[in-house]
């Protein structure tokens, strides 16, 4: 019996022993931009799913750099990792009832109408093919079941736009493109992104006093779902509109654009001591943020404006943090992590810093020729992959000096 034990206790120090030492030679150090997804292509023979079993990852969307993940046993470097497609090997009527249909694993950024585009199918065809109730909502990783048949386009960048609310006016011919008419999925604008110089630091301008002309400026007023996507909580009277595609700036770790979330925040889900940060006036602020992806966005509404001459003034706190050490926030050193842009009809303010961990303003002064309908409203952009880019808004004016 002694002897058995004994026998036992060296199997379970060997079996130790060798478990740490392939740990030890098997591990992959998380990097900006990571996924599971794609630190999976990077090897042969495992999965994303291996990864995250091996790790005891709950929710897979979650990782952080620096983080260290095992690589589970007989995994094999693959320098030259191939596209996320399976080809489909049986025939078929585009119905996907092959008993080997194809498939795409879904990466950062990804939406049903990109995806659609890029296989030239429809997003109608992915959902039922998958039995998939909320288009809205699918996660990195997911594999999807495409349409026999489908046949892989080159992807191009585009801007989504998404609805204007019904409680906001109908769109004018500005300088900005128009929102896409209402649809269960993001559509392209009709315009893309125009490259900006470099951002200047600028002081904080004086702010005209009198009455505020846009519509719930202090975002007060209520919120909705946009395109009833619950990442996309936006204040009442407000439209919304992101970019996805290539970026243009040419960062090491990521050059792409992706969808952020937004929401609507009251101070009750605000630790206090915060509160003196995020909320300019009254109990609501908007946060706009996505972690470890490039983000643009605008945040516009269309007013009718009589003659005369107007200023613009966009504020909030950019929340551009590096790193969290020790529970604490380490900020971006680079002035061009966020910027703001207030923009009004065929006006605007030009790309500026936005101060990071700090709270900031951008503002505009227009003039109105005739009566007329203009769009006003702000762009912002997060140009690197931080561990959080975000943006907290609050108390935007519109104010008629003149």
């Amino acid at each position: 019996m002694k002897k058995q034990l004994i026998g036992t206790l060296l199997a379970i120090f060997i079996g130790l022993s060798l478990t740490q030492t392939a740990f030890a030679d098997s591990v992959y150090i998380v990097q900006p931009g990571d996924t599971l997804s794609n630190i999976a292509r990077g090897y042969a023979g495992i999965s994303w799913l291996d990864i995250a079993q091996a790790n005891d990852i709950v929710n897979p969307n979650v990782i952080y750099v620096g983080q260290v993940l095992r690589i589970p046993d007989g995994a094999v470097s693959n320098p030259d990792p191939t596209p996320t497609i399976t080809p489909a090997t049986g025939s078929g009527s585009g119905s996907g009832s092959s008993d080997n249909p194809a498939t795409y694993t879904v990466q950062a950024g990804d939406n049903l109408y990109r995806i659609s585009l890029r296989f030239n199918t429809t997003v109608d065809s992915i959902t039922t093919l998958n039995g998939i109730s909320d288009r809205g909502v699918i996660y990195i990783g997911q594999v999807l079941k495409l349409p026999d048949g489908v046949i892989e386009t080159q992807p191009t960048p585009t801007q989504v736009a998404a609805a204007v609310p019904t409680n906001t006016p109908a769109p004018a011919a500005t300088a900005t493109a128009a929102p896409a008419a209402a649809t269960n999925t993001p559509a392209p604008a009709a315009a893309t992104a125009t490259p900006a110089p470099q951002p200047t630091a600028t002081p904080v301008p004086q702010v005209a006093s009198g009455t505020n002309l846009l519509k719930n400026g202090s975002f007060e007023e209520g919120h909705y779902n946009q395109n009833g996507v619950p990442e996309l909580q936006l204040p009442n009277n407000w439209g919304f509109e992101w970019d996805e595609g290539n970026t243009g700036f040419g960062n090491e770790k990521w050059d792409v654009w992706i969808r952020p979330e937004t929401r609507v925040l009251s101070k009750a889900f605000i630790p206090s001591n915060e509160h003196g940060l995020y909320f300019f006036n009254g109990e609501h602020t908007v946060k706009i943020f996505k972690g470890f992806g490039a983000i643009s966005v605008r945040m516009y509404q269309d007013l009718e404006l009589q003659p005369g001459t107007y200023q613009l003034t966009i504020r909030g706190y950019s929340d551009m943090v590096q790193s969290y050490d020790g529970g604490g926030k380490q900020f971006a050193s680079d002035p061009a992590a966020a910027e703001g842009l207030a923009f009004a009809g065929g006006s605007n303010s030009g790309w500026q810093a936005m101060p990071i961990g700090q709270r900031g303003s951008v503002t505009v002064n227009f003039t109105v020729d005739s009566p007329q309908v203009v769009r006003v409203g702000a762009s912002l952009r997060g140009r690197f992959a931080l561990e959080n880019n975000g943006f907290f808004i609050d108390d935007w004016s519109l104010i008629k000096t003149n």
